[in-house]
């Protein structure tokens, strides 16, 4: 529904994904990218798309780790897709399919229709046409409509809506801020940390306090705690961590650097009687690592996403969470401990209660 309402709607660009819909394509393995039921039977032919098909990046394991590069490049086309983003060797896979339209594998008037597609778009965009060069015109255009105001405010009610509680133990949360206390937080890289650190600055000069501290650490290439996070710990009134995993084998138990050290902050955390709270980034399948996490929240979107400054607005106490998480968690042997649909929010008196109205 959503892509059949964005194709009605005009839309330019519809990205692949390295998935099987085995529904639609029930060859085993074979993912959307490269299935030509999936992107001329049913995007072009059922669904009607006369834009430009993108596919997702080629670095990605669903194509490096099951197809040949240059090969998989072949089938994209074949299948539909007008760009290949990213394939891992551009010289090699320029060449490939160069020799695989020579011997006439792929025809010229499939080569022919998507070089037709990608003008035509360049053309609508203003980045061909009438002019020479790159056009700063175009780009102040596209900052003034995409970064404007409207779009701003709505990033900002998704990212809020969006903030998922999944573990509250006790009611730990939301925290209580006031002057003179102190907040540690750690993040898994230095975007995160200044990130972080600009959400918490904001928050309490929105609050009006001045005597809050704030201790950020980027833990990235750590698997414990140094001298100095451990005494910010024990010398802070509300502990943040942040994660952000990418991998799937990063949540096994000890198989990575965030498993060790999430693991040795909650020990510290809880044995200096310390209030902590997660927050996953990216995706919400974090807390399969985070044993022992009193309280535990899940975002969406990246750090300069919108989910960060949701979450922490949520952690003090100036929102209450209503998000649903849209996926199951399991823990290690297959158990559902979180169910699609899961979320939780703050006793409703809270919300007469709280500082900072809308």
């Amino acid at each position: 529904l959503p892509f059949t309402a964005m194709i009605r709607n005009g839309v330019d660009i519809i990205m692949t994904a390295h998935v099987t819909f085995p529904a639609i394509d029930d060859r085993q393995g074979v993912p959307a990218t490269l299935s030509y039921q999936c992107l001329t039977g049913l995007l072009r032919d059922k669904m009607g798309f006369r834009g430009v098909i993108i596919t997702d990046a080629f670095s990605m394991k669903a194509i490096t780790d099951h197809f040949g590069d240059k090969e998989a490049a072949a089938m994209a086309i074949k299948a539909g897709a007008d760009i290949v983003l990213m394939p891992q060797n551009m010289d090699e896979t320029f060449s490939y399919i160069l020799e695989q339209v020579k011997s006439g594998e792929i025809s010229e008037a499939r080569i022919d229709d998507s070089v037709r597609r990608i003008l035509a778009l360049k053309i609508k965009s203003g980045i061909i046409g009438g002019h020479t060069g790159f056009s700063l015109g175009v780009e102040r255009r596209a900052m003034k409509i995409v970064g404007g105001k409207k779009h701003a405010l709505i990033r900002r009610v998704v990212a809020e809506r969006a903030v998922t509680l999944i573990k509250n133990q006790d009611g730990v949360l939301p925290f209580r801020l006031e002057d003179r206390r102190r907040i540690v937080f750690f993040a898994p890289s230095q975007a995160g940390t200044d990130q972080v650190k600009k959400v918490l600055d904001e928050l309490t000069e929105q609050a009006g306090l001045r005597e809050v501290m704030i201790c950020g650490f980027n833990y990235d290439g750590q698997d414990a705690l140094n001298a100095e996070q451990a005494d910010a710990v024990t010398q802070g009134d509300f502990v943040l961590l942040f994660t952000r995993t990418v991998n799937p084998g990063d949540l096994a138990p000890g198989s990575s650097i965030m498993s060790k050290f999430v693991g040795a902050l909650i020990s510290s955390a809880a044995a200096s009687g310390k209030k902590l709270a997660a927050v996953a980034v990216r995706n919400p399948y974090d807390i399969q690592s985070l044993i022992g996490v009193p309280a535990y929240l899940a975002v969406y979107s990246d750090w300069n996403g919108g989910g960060v400054a949701a979450a922490v607005n949520v952690i003090f106490g100036k929102l209450n969470p209503h998000g649903k998480l849209p996926v199951s968690i399991l823990d290690d042997s297959g158990t559902v401990i979180y169910a699609n649909g899961y979320g939780l929010s703050y006793p409703t008196e809270l919300e007469s209660n709280k500082t900072g109205k809308r």
